[in-house]
């Protein structure tokens, strides 16, 4: 129902027509605070979805046996996912109504679902996101026209006609992060760390997420 919430937020005035860069940047904030939590490997996001893929690692004990968030328990993962989503969301949501000076109603609320599946191969999990970045692909001109007062028979017509509609409506190009969504890759940064029995500040590697749209 995510088209009804920002119906609800353009009609009190917290975002404009079309496309909203401040919910396309609340969802990347989810996205990698989702991508943290769980230690995932690769994140994707666009519109109102998120895919965050988590490759198993062995642990350095006897048997080598795969570690996973939360000791693998699904309904954790379930559970866990939603609820942070939809906290910070919706804090960041009340904190952006607030910095416009807007009351956010109390029964604006965001709603999010968490889904687990399990792939038998790299591959075939990333193939996950290949899907998502096609999705991607073709909603995002469907939802420019629709919010930027299209005529029906273009919203209901083919890609190209959207895409030409687009063009001669100056309405291309579209925003990065609208157009092919943004992901994130885990690898290593370098980090200023302050060491508190020595008051010293030390430069230190560890593993943090990169975002390429």
């Amino acid at each position: 129902m995510f088209g009804r919430l920002t119906r609800h937020l353009r009609q009190i005035g917290l975002i404009g027509p079309g496309y909203s860069k401040d919910i396309g940047e609340i969802m990347r904030l989810c996205c990698r605070m989702m991508m943290d939590e769980f230690k995932g490997n690769v994140a994707y996001t666009h519109s109102d979805e998120m895919t965050i893929l988590m490759f198993p690692h062995k642990m350095g004990r006897p048997g080598n046996s795969f570690q996973w968030p939360h000791n693998g328990r699904i309904q954790k993962w379930v559970s866990i996912g939603s609820s942070m989503v939809t906290a910070l969301f919706n804090r960041q949501l009340s904190q952006l109504a607030e910095a416009r000076g807007i009351t956010l109603p109390t029964d604006i609320v965001a709603h999010f679902d968490c889904r687990v599946g399990l792939f038998d191969s790299e591959k075939e999990a990333l193939s996950l996101l290949l899907w998502r970045a096609y999705d991607c692909s073709v909603n995002c001109v469907q939802d420019a026209c629709h919010h930027q007062g299209a005529p029906l028979e273009v919203v209901r017509s083919d890609f190209a006609k959207k895409l030409l509609w687009l063009k001669e409506a100056k309405l291309l190009p579209l925003d990065p992060h609208q157009a092919y969504g943004s992901m994130f890759v885990k690898g290593e940064g370098t980090f200023k760390v302050n060491v508190s029995d020595t008051n010293q500040t030390v430069i230190v590697k560890r593993k943090a997420g990169a975002v390429g749209a």
